[in-house]
């Protein structure tokens, strides 16, 4: 079978520099008006020496207040956000007594923060801006200001941030409506509606909205599962049941919109138009896949019935709490903390390297040493491959940035050049997190315009040689320090994580007396570091191959789905540590074998069998709907069963033979 074909190197540049997400100017502008507000009231209190930091924390939580999260999320991390601020500052300005105590405190601060990617991206992300800031700490500290006066300079920047509060208090409702209706909107994923879920999980909801997420969320799933099954029906029904998908689809939309609205009444009368022809059109058909698929059809009518009548009637009762898979501290760390992990690798890589760095900055405060250490800083990734992208396309920026500055410089004086230095700032602020390299190239422009001695040319000419010299350095460390390559055999990462959610589901889905906690954390543990290389893998392929989207897609949906089964595996062992059932009314085996089979297809490259599913008789009553412990059940069935369609269709693709031992 033909193996996918590498990207050009310009082709690999397009990719490198192309953007992650929308600019966030609305976001920028709000950043910017605030950190001149902090910086005017620190000027009028008299805290010139304070200045920078006041700006630095006020940015920083500005940004984390507008992070895409519920209120109740956001607030949490904005304290987080203030305390680590304080930290940072507090920690450098005690190194300034002991350059032993300085190195100890840069140790612990690099190591910590960027060890943080164990726990997911978003939070890893966190931590490298927390280092960001530490890292500025290192050059704006002095003695001219005690420890106290950098916490008063903490605390004012996140006072002034907290402003952008009101404005998400104000819309806080609107907010959660969104949220719980995503599942009723016909083109969102099951892996959009499974990232609300883990938004969503902690936060207090009204009954009926945490009814109607659920219900979305199921809805979303079955959606999937109905795709897949359609191009399996005979052509003789598609007509038919493309009409009933279609009415499904307007029906779930009003729902959606009623839910944001707070509407109460929806229309069903082509829908129950729909469902009597279909019935009357199939009735006695024979075909498994037929009947198959008409069981999704009525499961999802049942679901928007029900949450029409939710819509109408309403639920009273106490605030009710999404759950999702619980992962304590101490699993994580055992799963994770160790050198199998790149992440932990990298954070020692970082650790070593940036203490280098920044010990020669606490000595010398020299900018050479400065720029050489942020080239370091900007460039060192997890992996080798990584490295190398991110030294090319910083470099590249940085090149573009002493152009733009050495021309501003020749056109304009000295004046001018002070407020483009600030329309850099502006610019930086909005490219970032989603535009990287332009974002850098901003923020190198405004240093060069600002910087106090030397000419704008001869501070351009001697930052593109220390960032270049900090590039290489970063390069180097990739190489020798542990280096990090991550696996290319996609199918074989895809089964390993398929094999450790079976291993899983074979520890938790049991009568109680053969439950083990300790081998349940084992089994977890296990299936996390899986899912942690797959989805490494999958962006590495994304980002050196070309035309093969469609195939990753298949790959990104296999693992989302199995994640669910993961989570929904999860919630079943939560009911089993904490004695709320006495059995868990489903017996495994079906599934174990199924999965097994799913196993054998990606490693093997075949098809997978046919195995059709029913989750009614696991229980008496005959309703998808049920609560609690039959829901999940149901999810676990119906998550192998969507997973099983998924292999299948990637397996007529033959996307598992196409990436296999690629280097």
């Amino acid at each position: 079978m033909a193996k996918p074909q590498k990207k050009s190197k310009f082709e690999r540049l397009k990719v490198l520099i192309r953007p992650t997400g929308k600019a966030l100017w609305a976001t920028a502008v709000k950043s910017f008006l605030l950190m001149v507000l902090a910086v005017l009231i620190a000027r009028f209190l008299g805290w010139d020496n304070g200045l920078s930091t006041v700006a630095l924390v006020t940015i920083v939580i500005t940004r984390v207040i507008d992070i895409d999260l519920p209120v109740r999320k956001v607030a949490p991390l904005a304290f987080i956000g203030f305390i680590m601020a304080v930290l940072a500052f507090t920690s450098v300005s005690l190194g300034l007594s002991s350059d032993l105590v300085f190195i100890l405190l840069t140790v612990i601060w690099a190591f910590f923060c960027i060890s943080l990617y164990i726990f997911g991206k978003s939070i890893g992300f966190f931590g490298y801006i927390i280092f960001v800031m530490y890292f500025i700490a290192v050059i704006v500290v002095n003695d001219k200001s005690t420890t106290m006066d950098y916490i008063y300079y903490c605390l004012l920047a996140s006072l002034v941030a907290s402003i952008l509060f009101i404005p998400h208090l104000w819309k806080m409702k609107n907010d959660l409506r969104k949220r719980v209706a995503g599942g009723f909107i016909p083109q969102n994923s099951l892996q959009t509606v499974l990232k609300n879920l883990h938004a969503l999980s902690g936060v207090p909801l009204d009954p009926t909205d945490y009814e109607l997420f659920r219900l979305g969320m199921y809805l979303s799933g079955f959606r999937e599962y109905s795709k897949l099954l359609y191009s399996r029906i005979s052509t003789e029904y598609q007509d038919k049941f493309k009409e009933y998908m279609g009415d499904i689809n307007k029906t779930s939309l009003e729902i959606c919109e009623s839910i944001i609205k707070g509407k109460k009444q929806v229309n069903f009368d082509n829908l129950n138009e729909d469902i009597s022809i279909v019935k009357k059109a199939t009735i006695d058909s024979g075909e498994k896949d037929l009947n198959t698929f008409l069981g999704i059809g009525y499961q999802m009518e049942k679901i928007l019935k029900r949450s029409a009548k939710l819509l109408s009637d309403g639920i009273s009762g106490e605030k009710l709490k999404i759950s999702t898979t619980k992962t304590s501290l101490k699993d994580v760390l055992k799963a994770n903390f160790n050198l199998k992990n790149m992440y932990m690798r990298h954070a020692v890589r970082f650790a070593l390297a940036m203490t280098v760095g920044l010990l020669l900055v606490h000595l010398t405060h020299g900018r050479d040493v400065i720029w050489v250490t942020m080239g370091i800083l900007i460039v060192i990734r997890p992996d080798v491959t990584s490295t190398i992208n991110s030294m090319v396309v910083r470099v590249l920026y940085n090149l573009l940035a002493i152009i733009i500055a050495i021309i501003l410089a020749f056109f304009f004086p000295h004046q001018i050049l002070l407020i483009f230095a600030l329309i850099m700032i502006f610019l930086a602020l909005a490219w970032l997190p989603n535009y990287v390299g332009p974002s850098v190239m901003a923020l190198t422009v405004f240093t060069v315009l600002v910087w106090p001695t030397g000419t704008v040319f001869e501070n351009s000419l001697a930052r593109i040689i220390d960032i270049t010299l900090g590039a290489i350095i970063a390069i180097i460390c990739a190489y020798v320090i542990l280096p990090s390559r991550v696996t290319m055999d996609l199918p074989g990462l895809l089964a390993s994580t398929i094999k450790a959610n079976q291993e899983y589901m074979q520890t938790v889905v049991v009568p109680p007396e053969n439950y083990s906690h300790q081998k349940a954390v084992q089994y977890f543990n296990n299936y996390l570091l899986q899912e942690n290389n797959l989805e490494a893998a999958i962006g590495k392929f994304q980002d050196f191959f070309t035309d093969i989207n469609s195939d990753m897609s298949i790959y990104e949906d296999i693992m989302a789905v199995n994640h669910k089964l993961f989570a929904d595996i999860s919630v079943l062992g939560a009911l089993q540590e904490k004695k709320l059932v006495k059995n868990v009314p489903i017996d495994n085996q079906p599934l174990i074998v199924i999965m097994d089979d799913l196993i054998g297809a990606v490693e093997n490259d075949v098809k997978p069998s046919r195995t059709y599913l029913d989750s009614s008789h696991y229980s008496h009553e005959t309703s998808y709907l049920r609560k609690n412990l039959d829901q999940y059940v149901d999810w676990v069935i119906s998550d192998v069963g969507l997973l099983q369609e998924l292999v299948h269709s990637g397996s007529s693709n033959g996307i598992f033979g196409r990436y296999k031992d690629v280097i």
